[in-house]
């Protein structure tokens, strides 16, 4: 392998660096990937550089063999780890309680990720402030993401029309309060069948949802049912409504 390959392969990398860059800004995840990413790139670019012009061509093939055979190098262990799912009491739904919960003030507020924009309110009145249609518009017309934690709220997700459970349901909040409906969060763990993440992901495979999973940074575990995987727990969040009782 000779120095013009060696040069090769430093470009390549290169790109490959600034295509994780792009992916961690477009998800959001800056502040929990991206000096990970520059750490890794500090040690691998520059090896890179110096073994093609200093190395004598001789010793090239043996010198370089180990960091060049990883063609994903050190990032998909790095960056690419979901942590671990915690331990989170089961979520009984609230119309289980009984007592019910009953609302409070701050289940009909404005807060960052549910703002009463105008947005928000002219859908709203778009959708008659009828909880069943509004309920219809987030499950129908906003595409489903999976990325970790809330990243871009009521009006985000709106705009965007997609986003992940902590999004839809600030977007489901956020319209239910803006109806003069109590909202509020809930989060818990929740059991889902392989086959619907398969459907969702557009995946086939066990393998291949985990790995997305893994990908996406949300916490799970895998559910074996005689040696297979027949689902997967992953921590979710939910809406609880105040819903007049008809």
């Amino acid at each position: 392998m000779g120095r013009e390959t060696l040069r090769a392969k430093e470009l390549l990398e290169a790109r490959r660096f600034e295509l994780w860059a792009e992916r961690i800004e477009d998800a959001g995840l800056q502040a929990l990937a991206g000096a990970r990413l520059q750490a890794a790139q500090s040690r691998v670019l520059p090896a890179l550089k110096a073994r093609a012009s200093s190395t004598p061509a001789s010793a090239l093939d043996v010198a370089t063999s180990v960091i060049l055979g990883n063609n994903a190098l050190p990032l998909q262990r790095e960056l690419l780890s979901a942590p671990p799912l915690p331990s989170v009491v089961p979520v009984q739904p609230s119309y289980q309680q009984n007592p019910a919960p009953q609302p409070d003030p701050s289940d009909l507020s404005d807060s960052a990720d549910t703002p009463l924009h105008p947005e928000i309110v002219a859908k709203a009145a778009e959708l008659g402030y009828e909880y069943t249609r509004i309920l219809d518009f987030v499950r129908g017309a906003i595409g489903t993401e999976w990325y970790p934690g809330a990243q871009r709220g009521a009006l985000g997700c709106l705009r965007a029309r997609a986003g992940n459970d902590v999004d839809q349901a600030s977007l489901l909040i956020a319209l239910l309060r803006a109806s003069n409906v109590p909202a509020r969060y809930v989060h818990g763990i929740a059991r889902v069948p392989l086959s619907d993440f398969e459907a969702s992901l557009n995946l086939q495979g066990s393998g291949d949802v985990l790995r997305a999973l893994n990908r996406s940074l949300r916490s799970h575990r895998p559910v074996l049912q005689g040696g297979v995987v027949q689902a997967v727990e992953l921590e979710l969040t939910w809406v609880s409504a105040y819903l007049p009782f008809v």
